[in-house]
Parts: structure tokens; C-alpha cells; sequence
């Protein structure tokens, strides 16, 4: 921002949900940026200025060549996952019964892989007008609402992913290098040395990066982390720095 004020807001059920602002001097971008991902919520402008917009090759360049701009970029749209995580929450919705082996696996799909997102009963009075409003029609035992706009009946992870834009797409137009299956955190070093070496790299995995270690509350074996990190976070850095 080089001038003005722009807003980040959440447009989920209707009305718009503040989530954070910038200014002059400041930066406007998460995590998407290296993934490609979809965004979660919607940029305004709220008093009319200027700005200064580097694509997200440019970005990339920079994250690989400057490390003084990396360190701080790459830690501010780590940070603002984590606040989306918490803020955009209602851009997905799971309704359905708590307990169900579907809403199970989808809930450890979107908890794992940081999907904003929230749980309804199907007997909650904003469930049953969601689901009305977006015209879900049939029996599911898990209703997935997508940006409060589209229903997904029973999705697989895989299905619910390209709904939400999330999926990785790989361009490969010839044979890769290196094929990495199972993305724990040896997966992860693979990953990252193969790639360091001019490898060209993919990684797979199921259900989301981090592998076993990902679901751990704690990890306190692991060098470099001498009071401990959580599964998640180590496999959160290990994602990004792969990427």
C-alpha cells in the first residue's frame, strides 16, 4: 500500500466480517501467494489511494533471492493462515452429526491441512437455514457448504478440495525426477533436497502434509525446537519451506 486503506473481510453469510486492514508501508497477501491456492475472503478498497501489486512469480523470486525480505514475508503469511484459521472460519461449513465416520475424516482432512472452517449440528437453527438458503436438497450424512453459496453432499477430501480451489495442480509435462509418497516430516526432507538439488520434485500424500508427526500435540525430540513444537507447526514450516 502506498497509499490509501484496503480491508480484508469475510462475505461468508451475507455481511462483511472484518478480518484485518493495511495501510501505507504495509503488505496485503497470505499464504496463497505460494501455493496458488484460492483466496479466502475478499480485499477492498476502503479509502481510495494507491498501490503497488508484484506478482506472485515476483514474490516467489524474491522469497528465493532476498533472504531479509524472505524471512519477513513467509512469516507474515504464515501468520495470517493462522488468522484466517480463526476468522474466516464460516467459509466452510461440515453440518452433520459430530460422531459420523464421514464427518470424522472430514474434519481431520480440514483440520490438518488448516482449512477454515466450522462444525454445525443438523439441528442448529443456522444449519437448517444454510441449507435452505443454498438449496440442499437429498439425504447426506454430511453437508459440506462451500463459501455459503454451494452444498456438497457425503465429499470425499479429494472432492471437497477442488471445491475450495485447494488442490495442488501439477503441471508435469515430462517425467519428474523425484516422486515423494508420504508426506511426513521424512517426506518433507526429501522433499526440500531433492528440490535444493535442481530435482524435479512431487510430493503425494492422502490425506495431509505432516504425516503422523502432523497429529502430534507435542513434539519435544525434534532438533532445533529445544522446548518443543507442536506436530502441526512443525509440519505447517516444513510445508512452506518445501513450497
Amino acid at each position: 500500500m502506498l497509499a490509501g486503506r484496503t480491508e480484508i473481510i469475510d462475505r461468508t453469510d451475507g455481511a462483511d466480517h472484518l478480518i484485518t486492514g493495511a495501510g501505507p508501508g504495509e503488505f496485503n497477501g497470505e499464504l496463497g501467494l505460494l501455493t496458488g491456492q484460492t483466496v479466502y475472503a475478499t480485499c477492498i478498497v476502503r479509502e481510495p489511494g494507491e498501490v503497488l501489486v508484484v506478482p506472485a512469480s515476483a514474490v516467489q523470486e524474491v522469497i528465493e533471492t532476498i533472504p531479509a525480505l524472505s524471512d519477513v514475508l513467509v512469516t507474515a503469511f504464515a501468520a495470517r493462515r493462522m488468522l484466517l484459521m480463526n476468522a474466516a472460519a464460516a467459509s466452510l461449513t461440515l453440518i452433520g452429526s459430530e460422531t459420523s465416520a464421514n464427518m470424522l475424516h472430514l474434519q481431520e482432512f480440514v483440520t490438518r491441512n488448516r482449512i477454515p472452517h466450522r462444525w454445525l449440528s443438523q439441528d442448529d437453527t443456522v444449519a437448517v437455514s444454510l441449507l435452505e438458503r443454498v438449496a440442499a436438497a437429498g439425504d447426506a450424512s454430511v453437508w459440506a457448504v462451500v463459501r455459503g453459496q454451494k452444498a456438497l453432499a457425503d465429499p470425499t477430501p479429494l472432492y471437497l478440495a477442488k471445491a475450495l480451489g485447494l488442490e495442488l495442480a501439477v503441471h508435469q509435462e515430462k517425467p519428474a525426477d523425484l516422486i515423494v509418497v508420504g508426506i511426513g516430516p521424512a517426506g518433507l526432507s526429501a522433499a526440500v533436497y531433492g528440490a535444493s538439488e535442481g530435482l524435479s520434485t512431487i510430493a503425494v500424500d492422502d490425506i495431509a502434509i505432516g504425516g503422523q508427526a502432523g497429529a502430534s500435540s507435542r513434539i519435544e525430540n525434534y532438533l532445533g525446537f529445544p522446548t518443543g513444537i507442536s506436530g502441526g507447526d512443525l509440519a505447517f514450516r516444513a510445508e512452506v519451506q518445501a513450497l
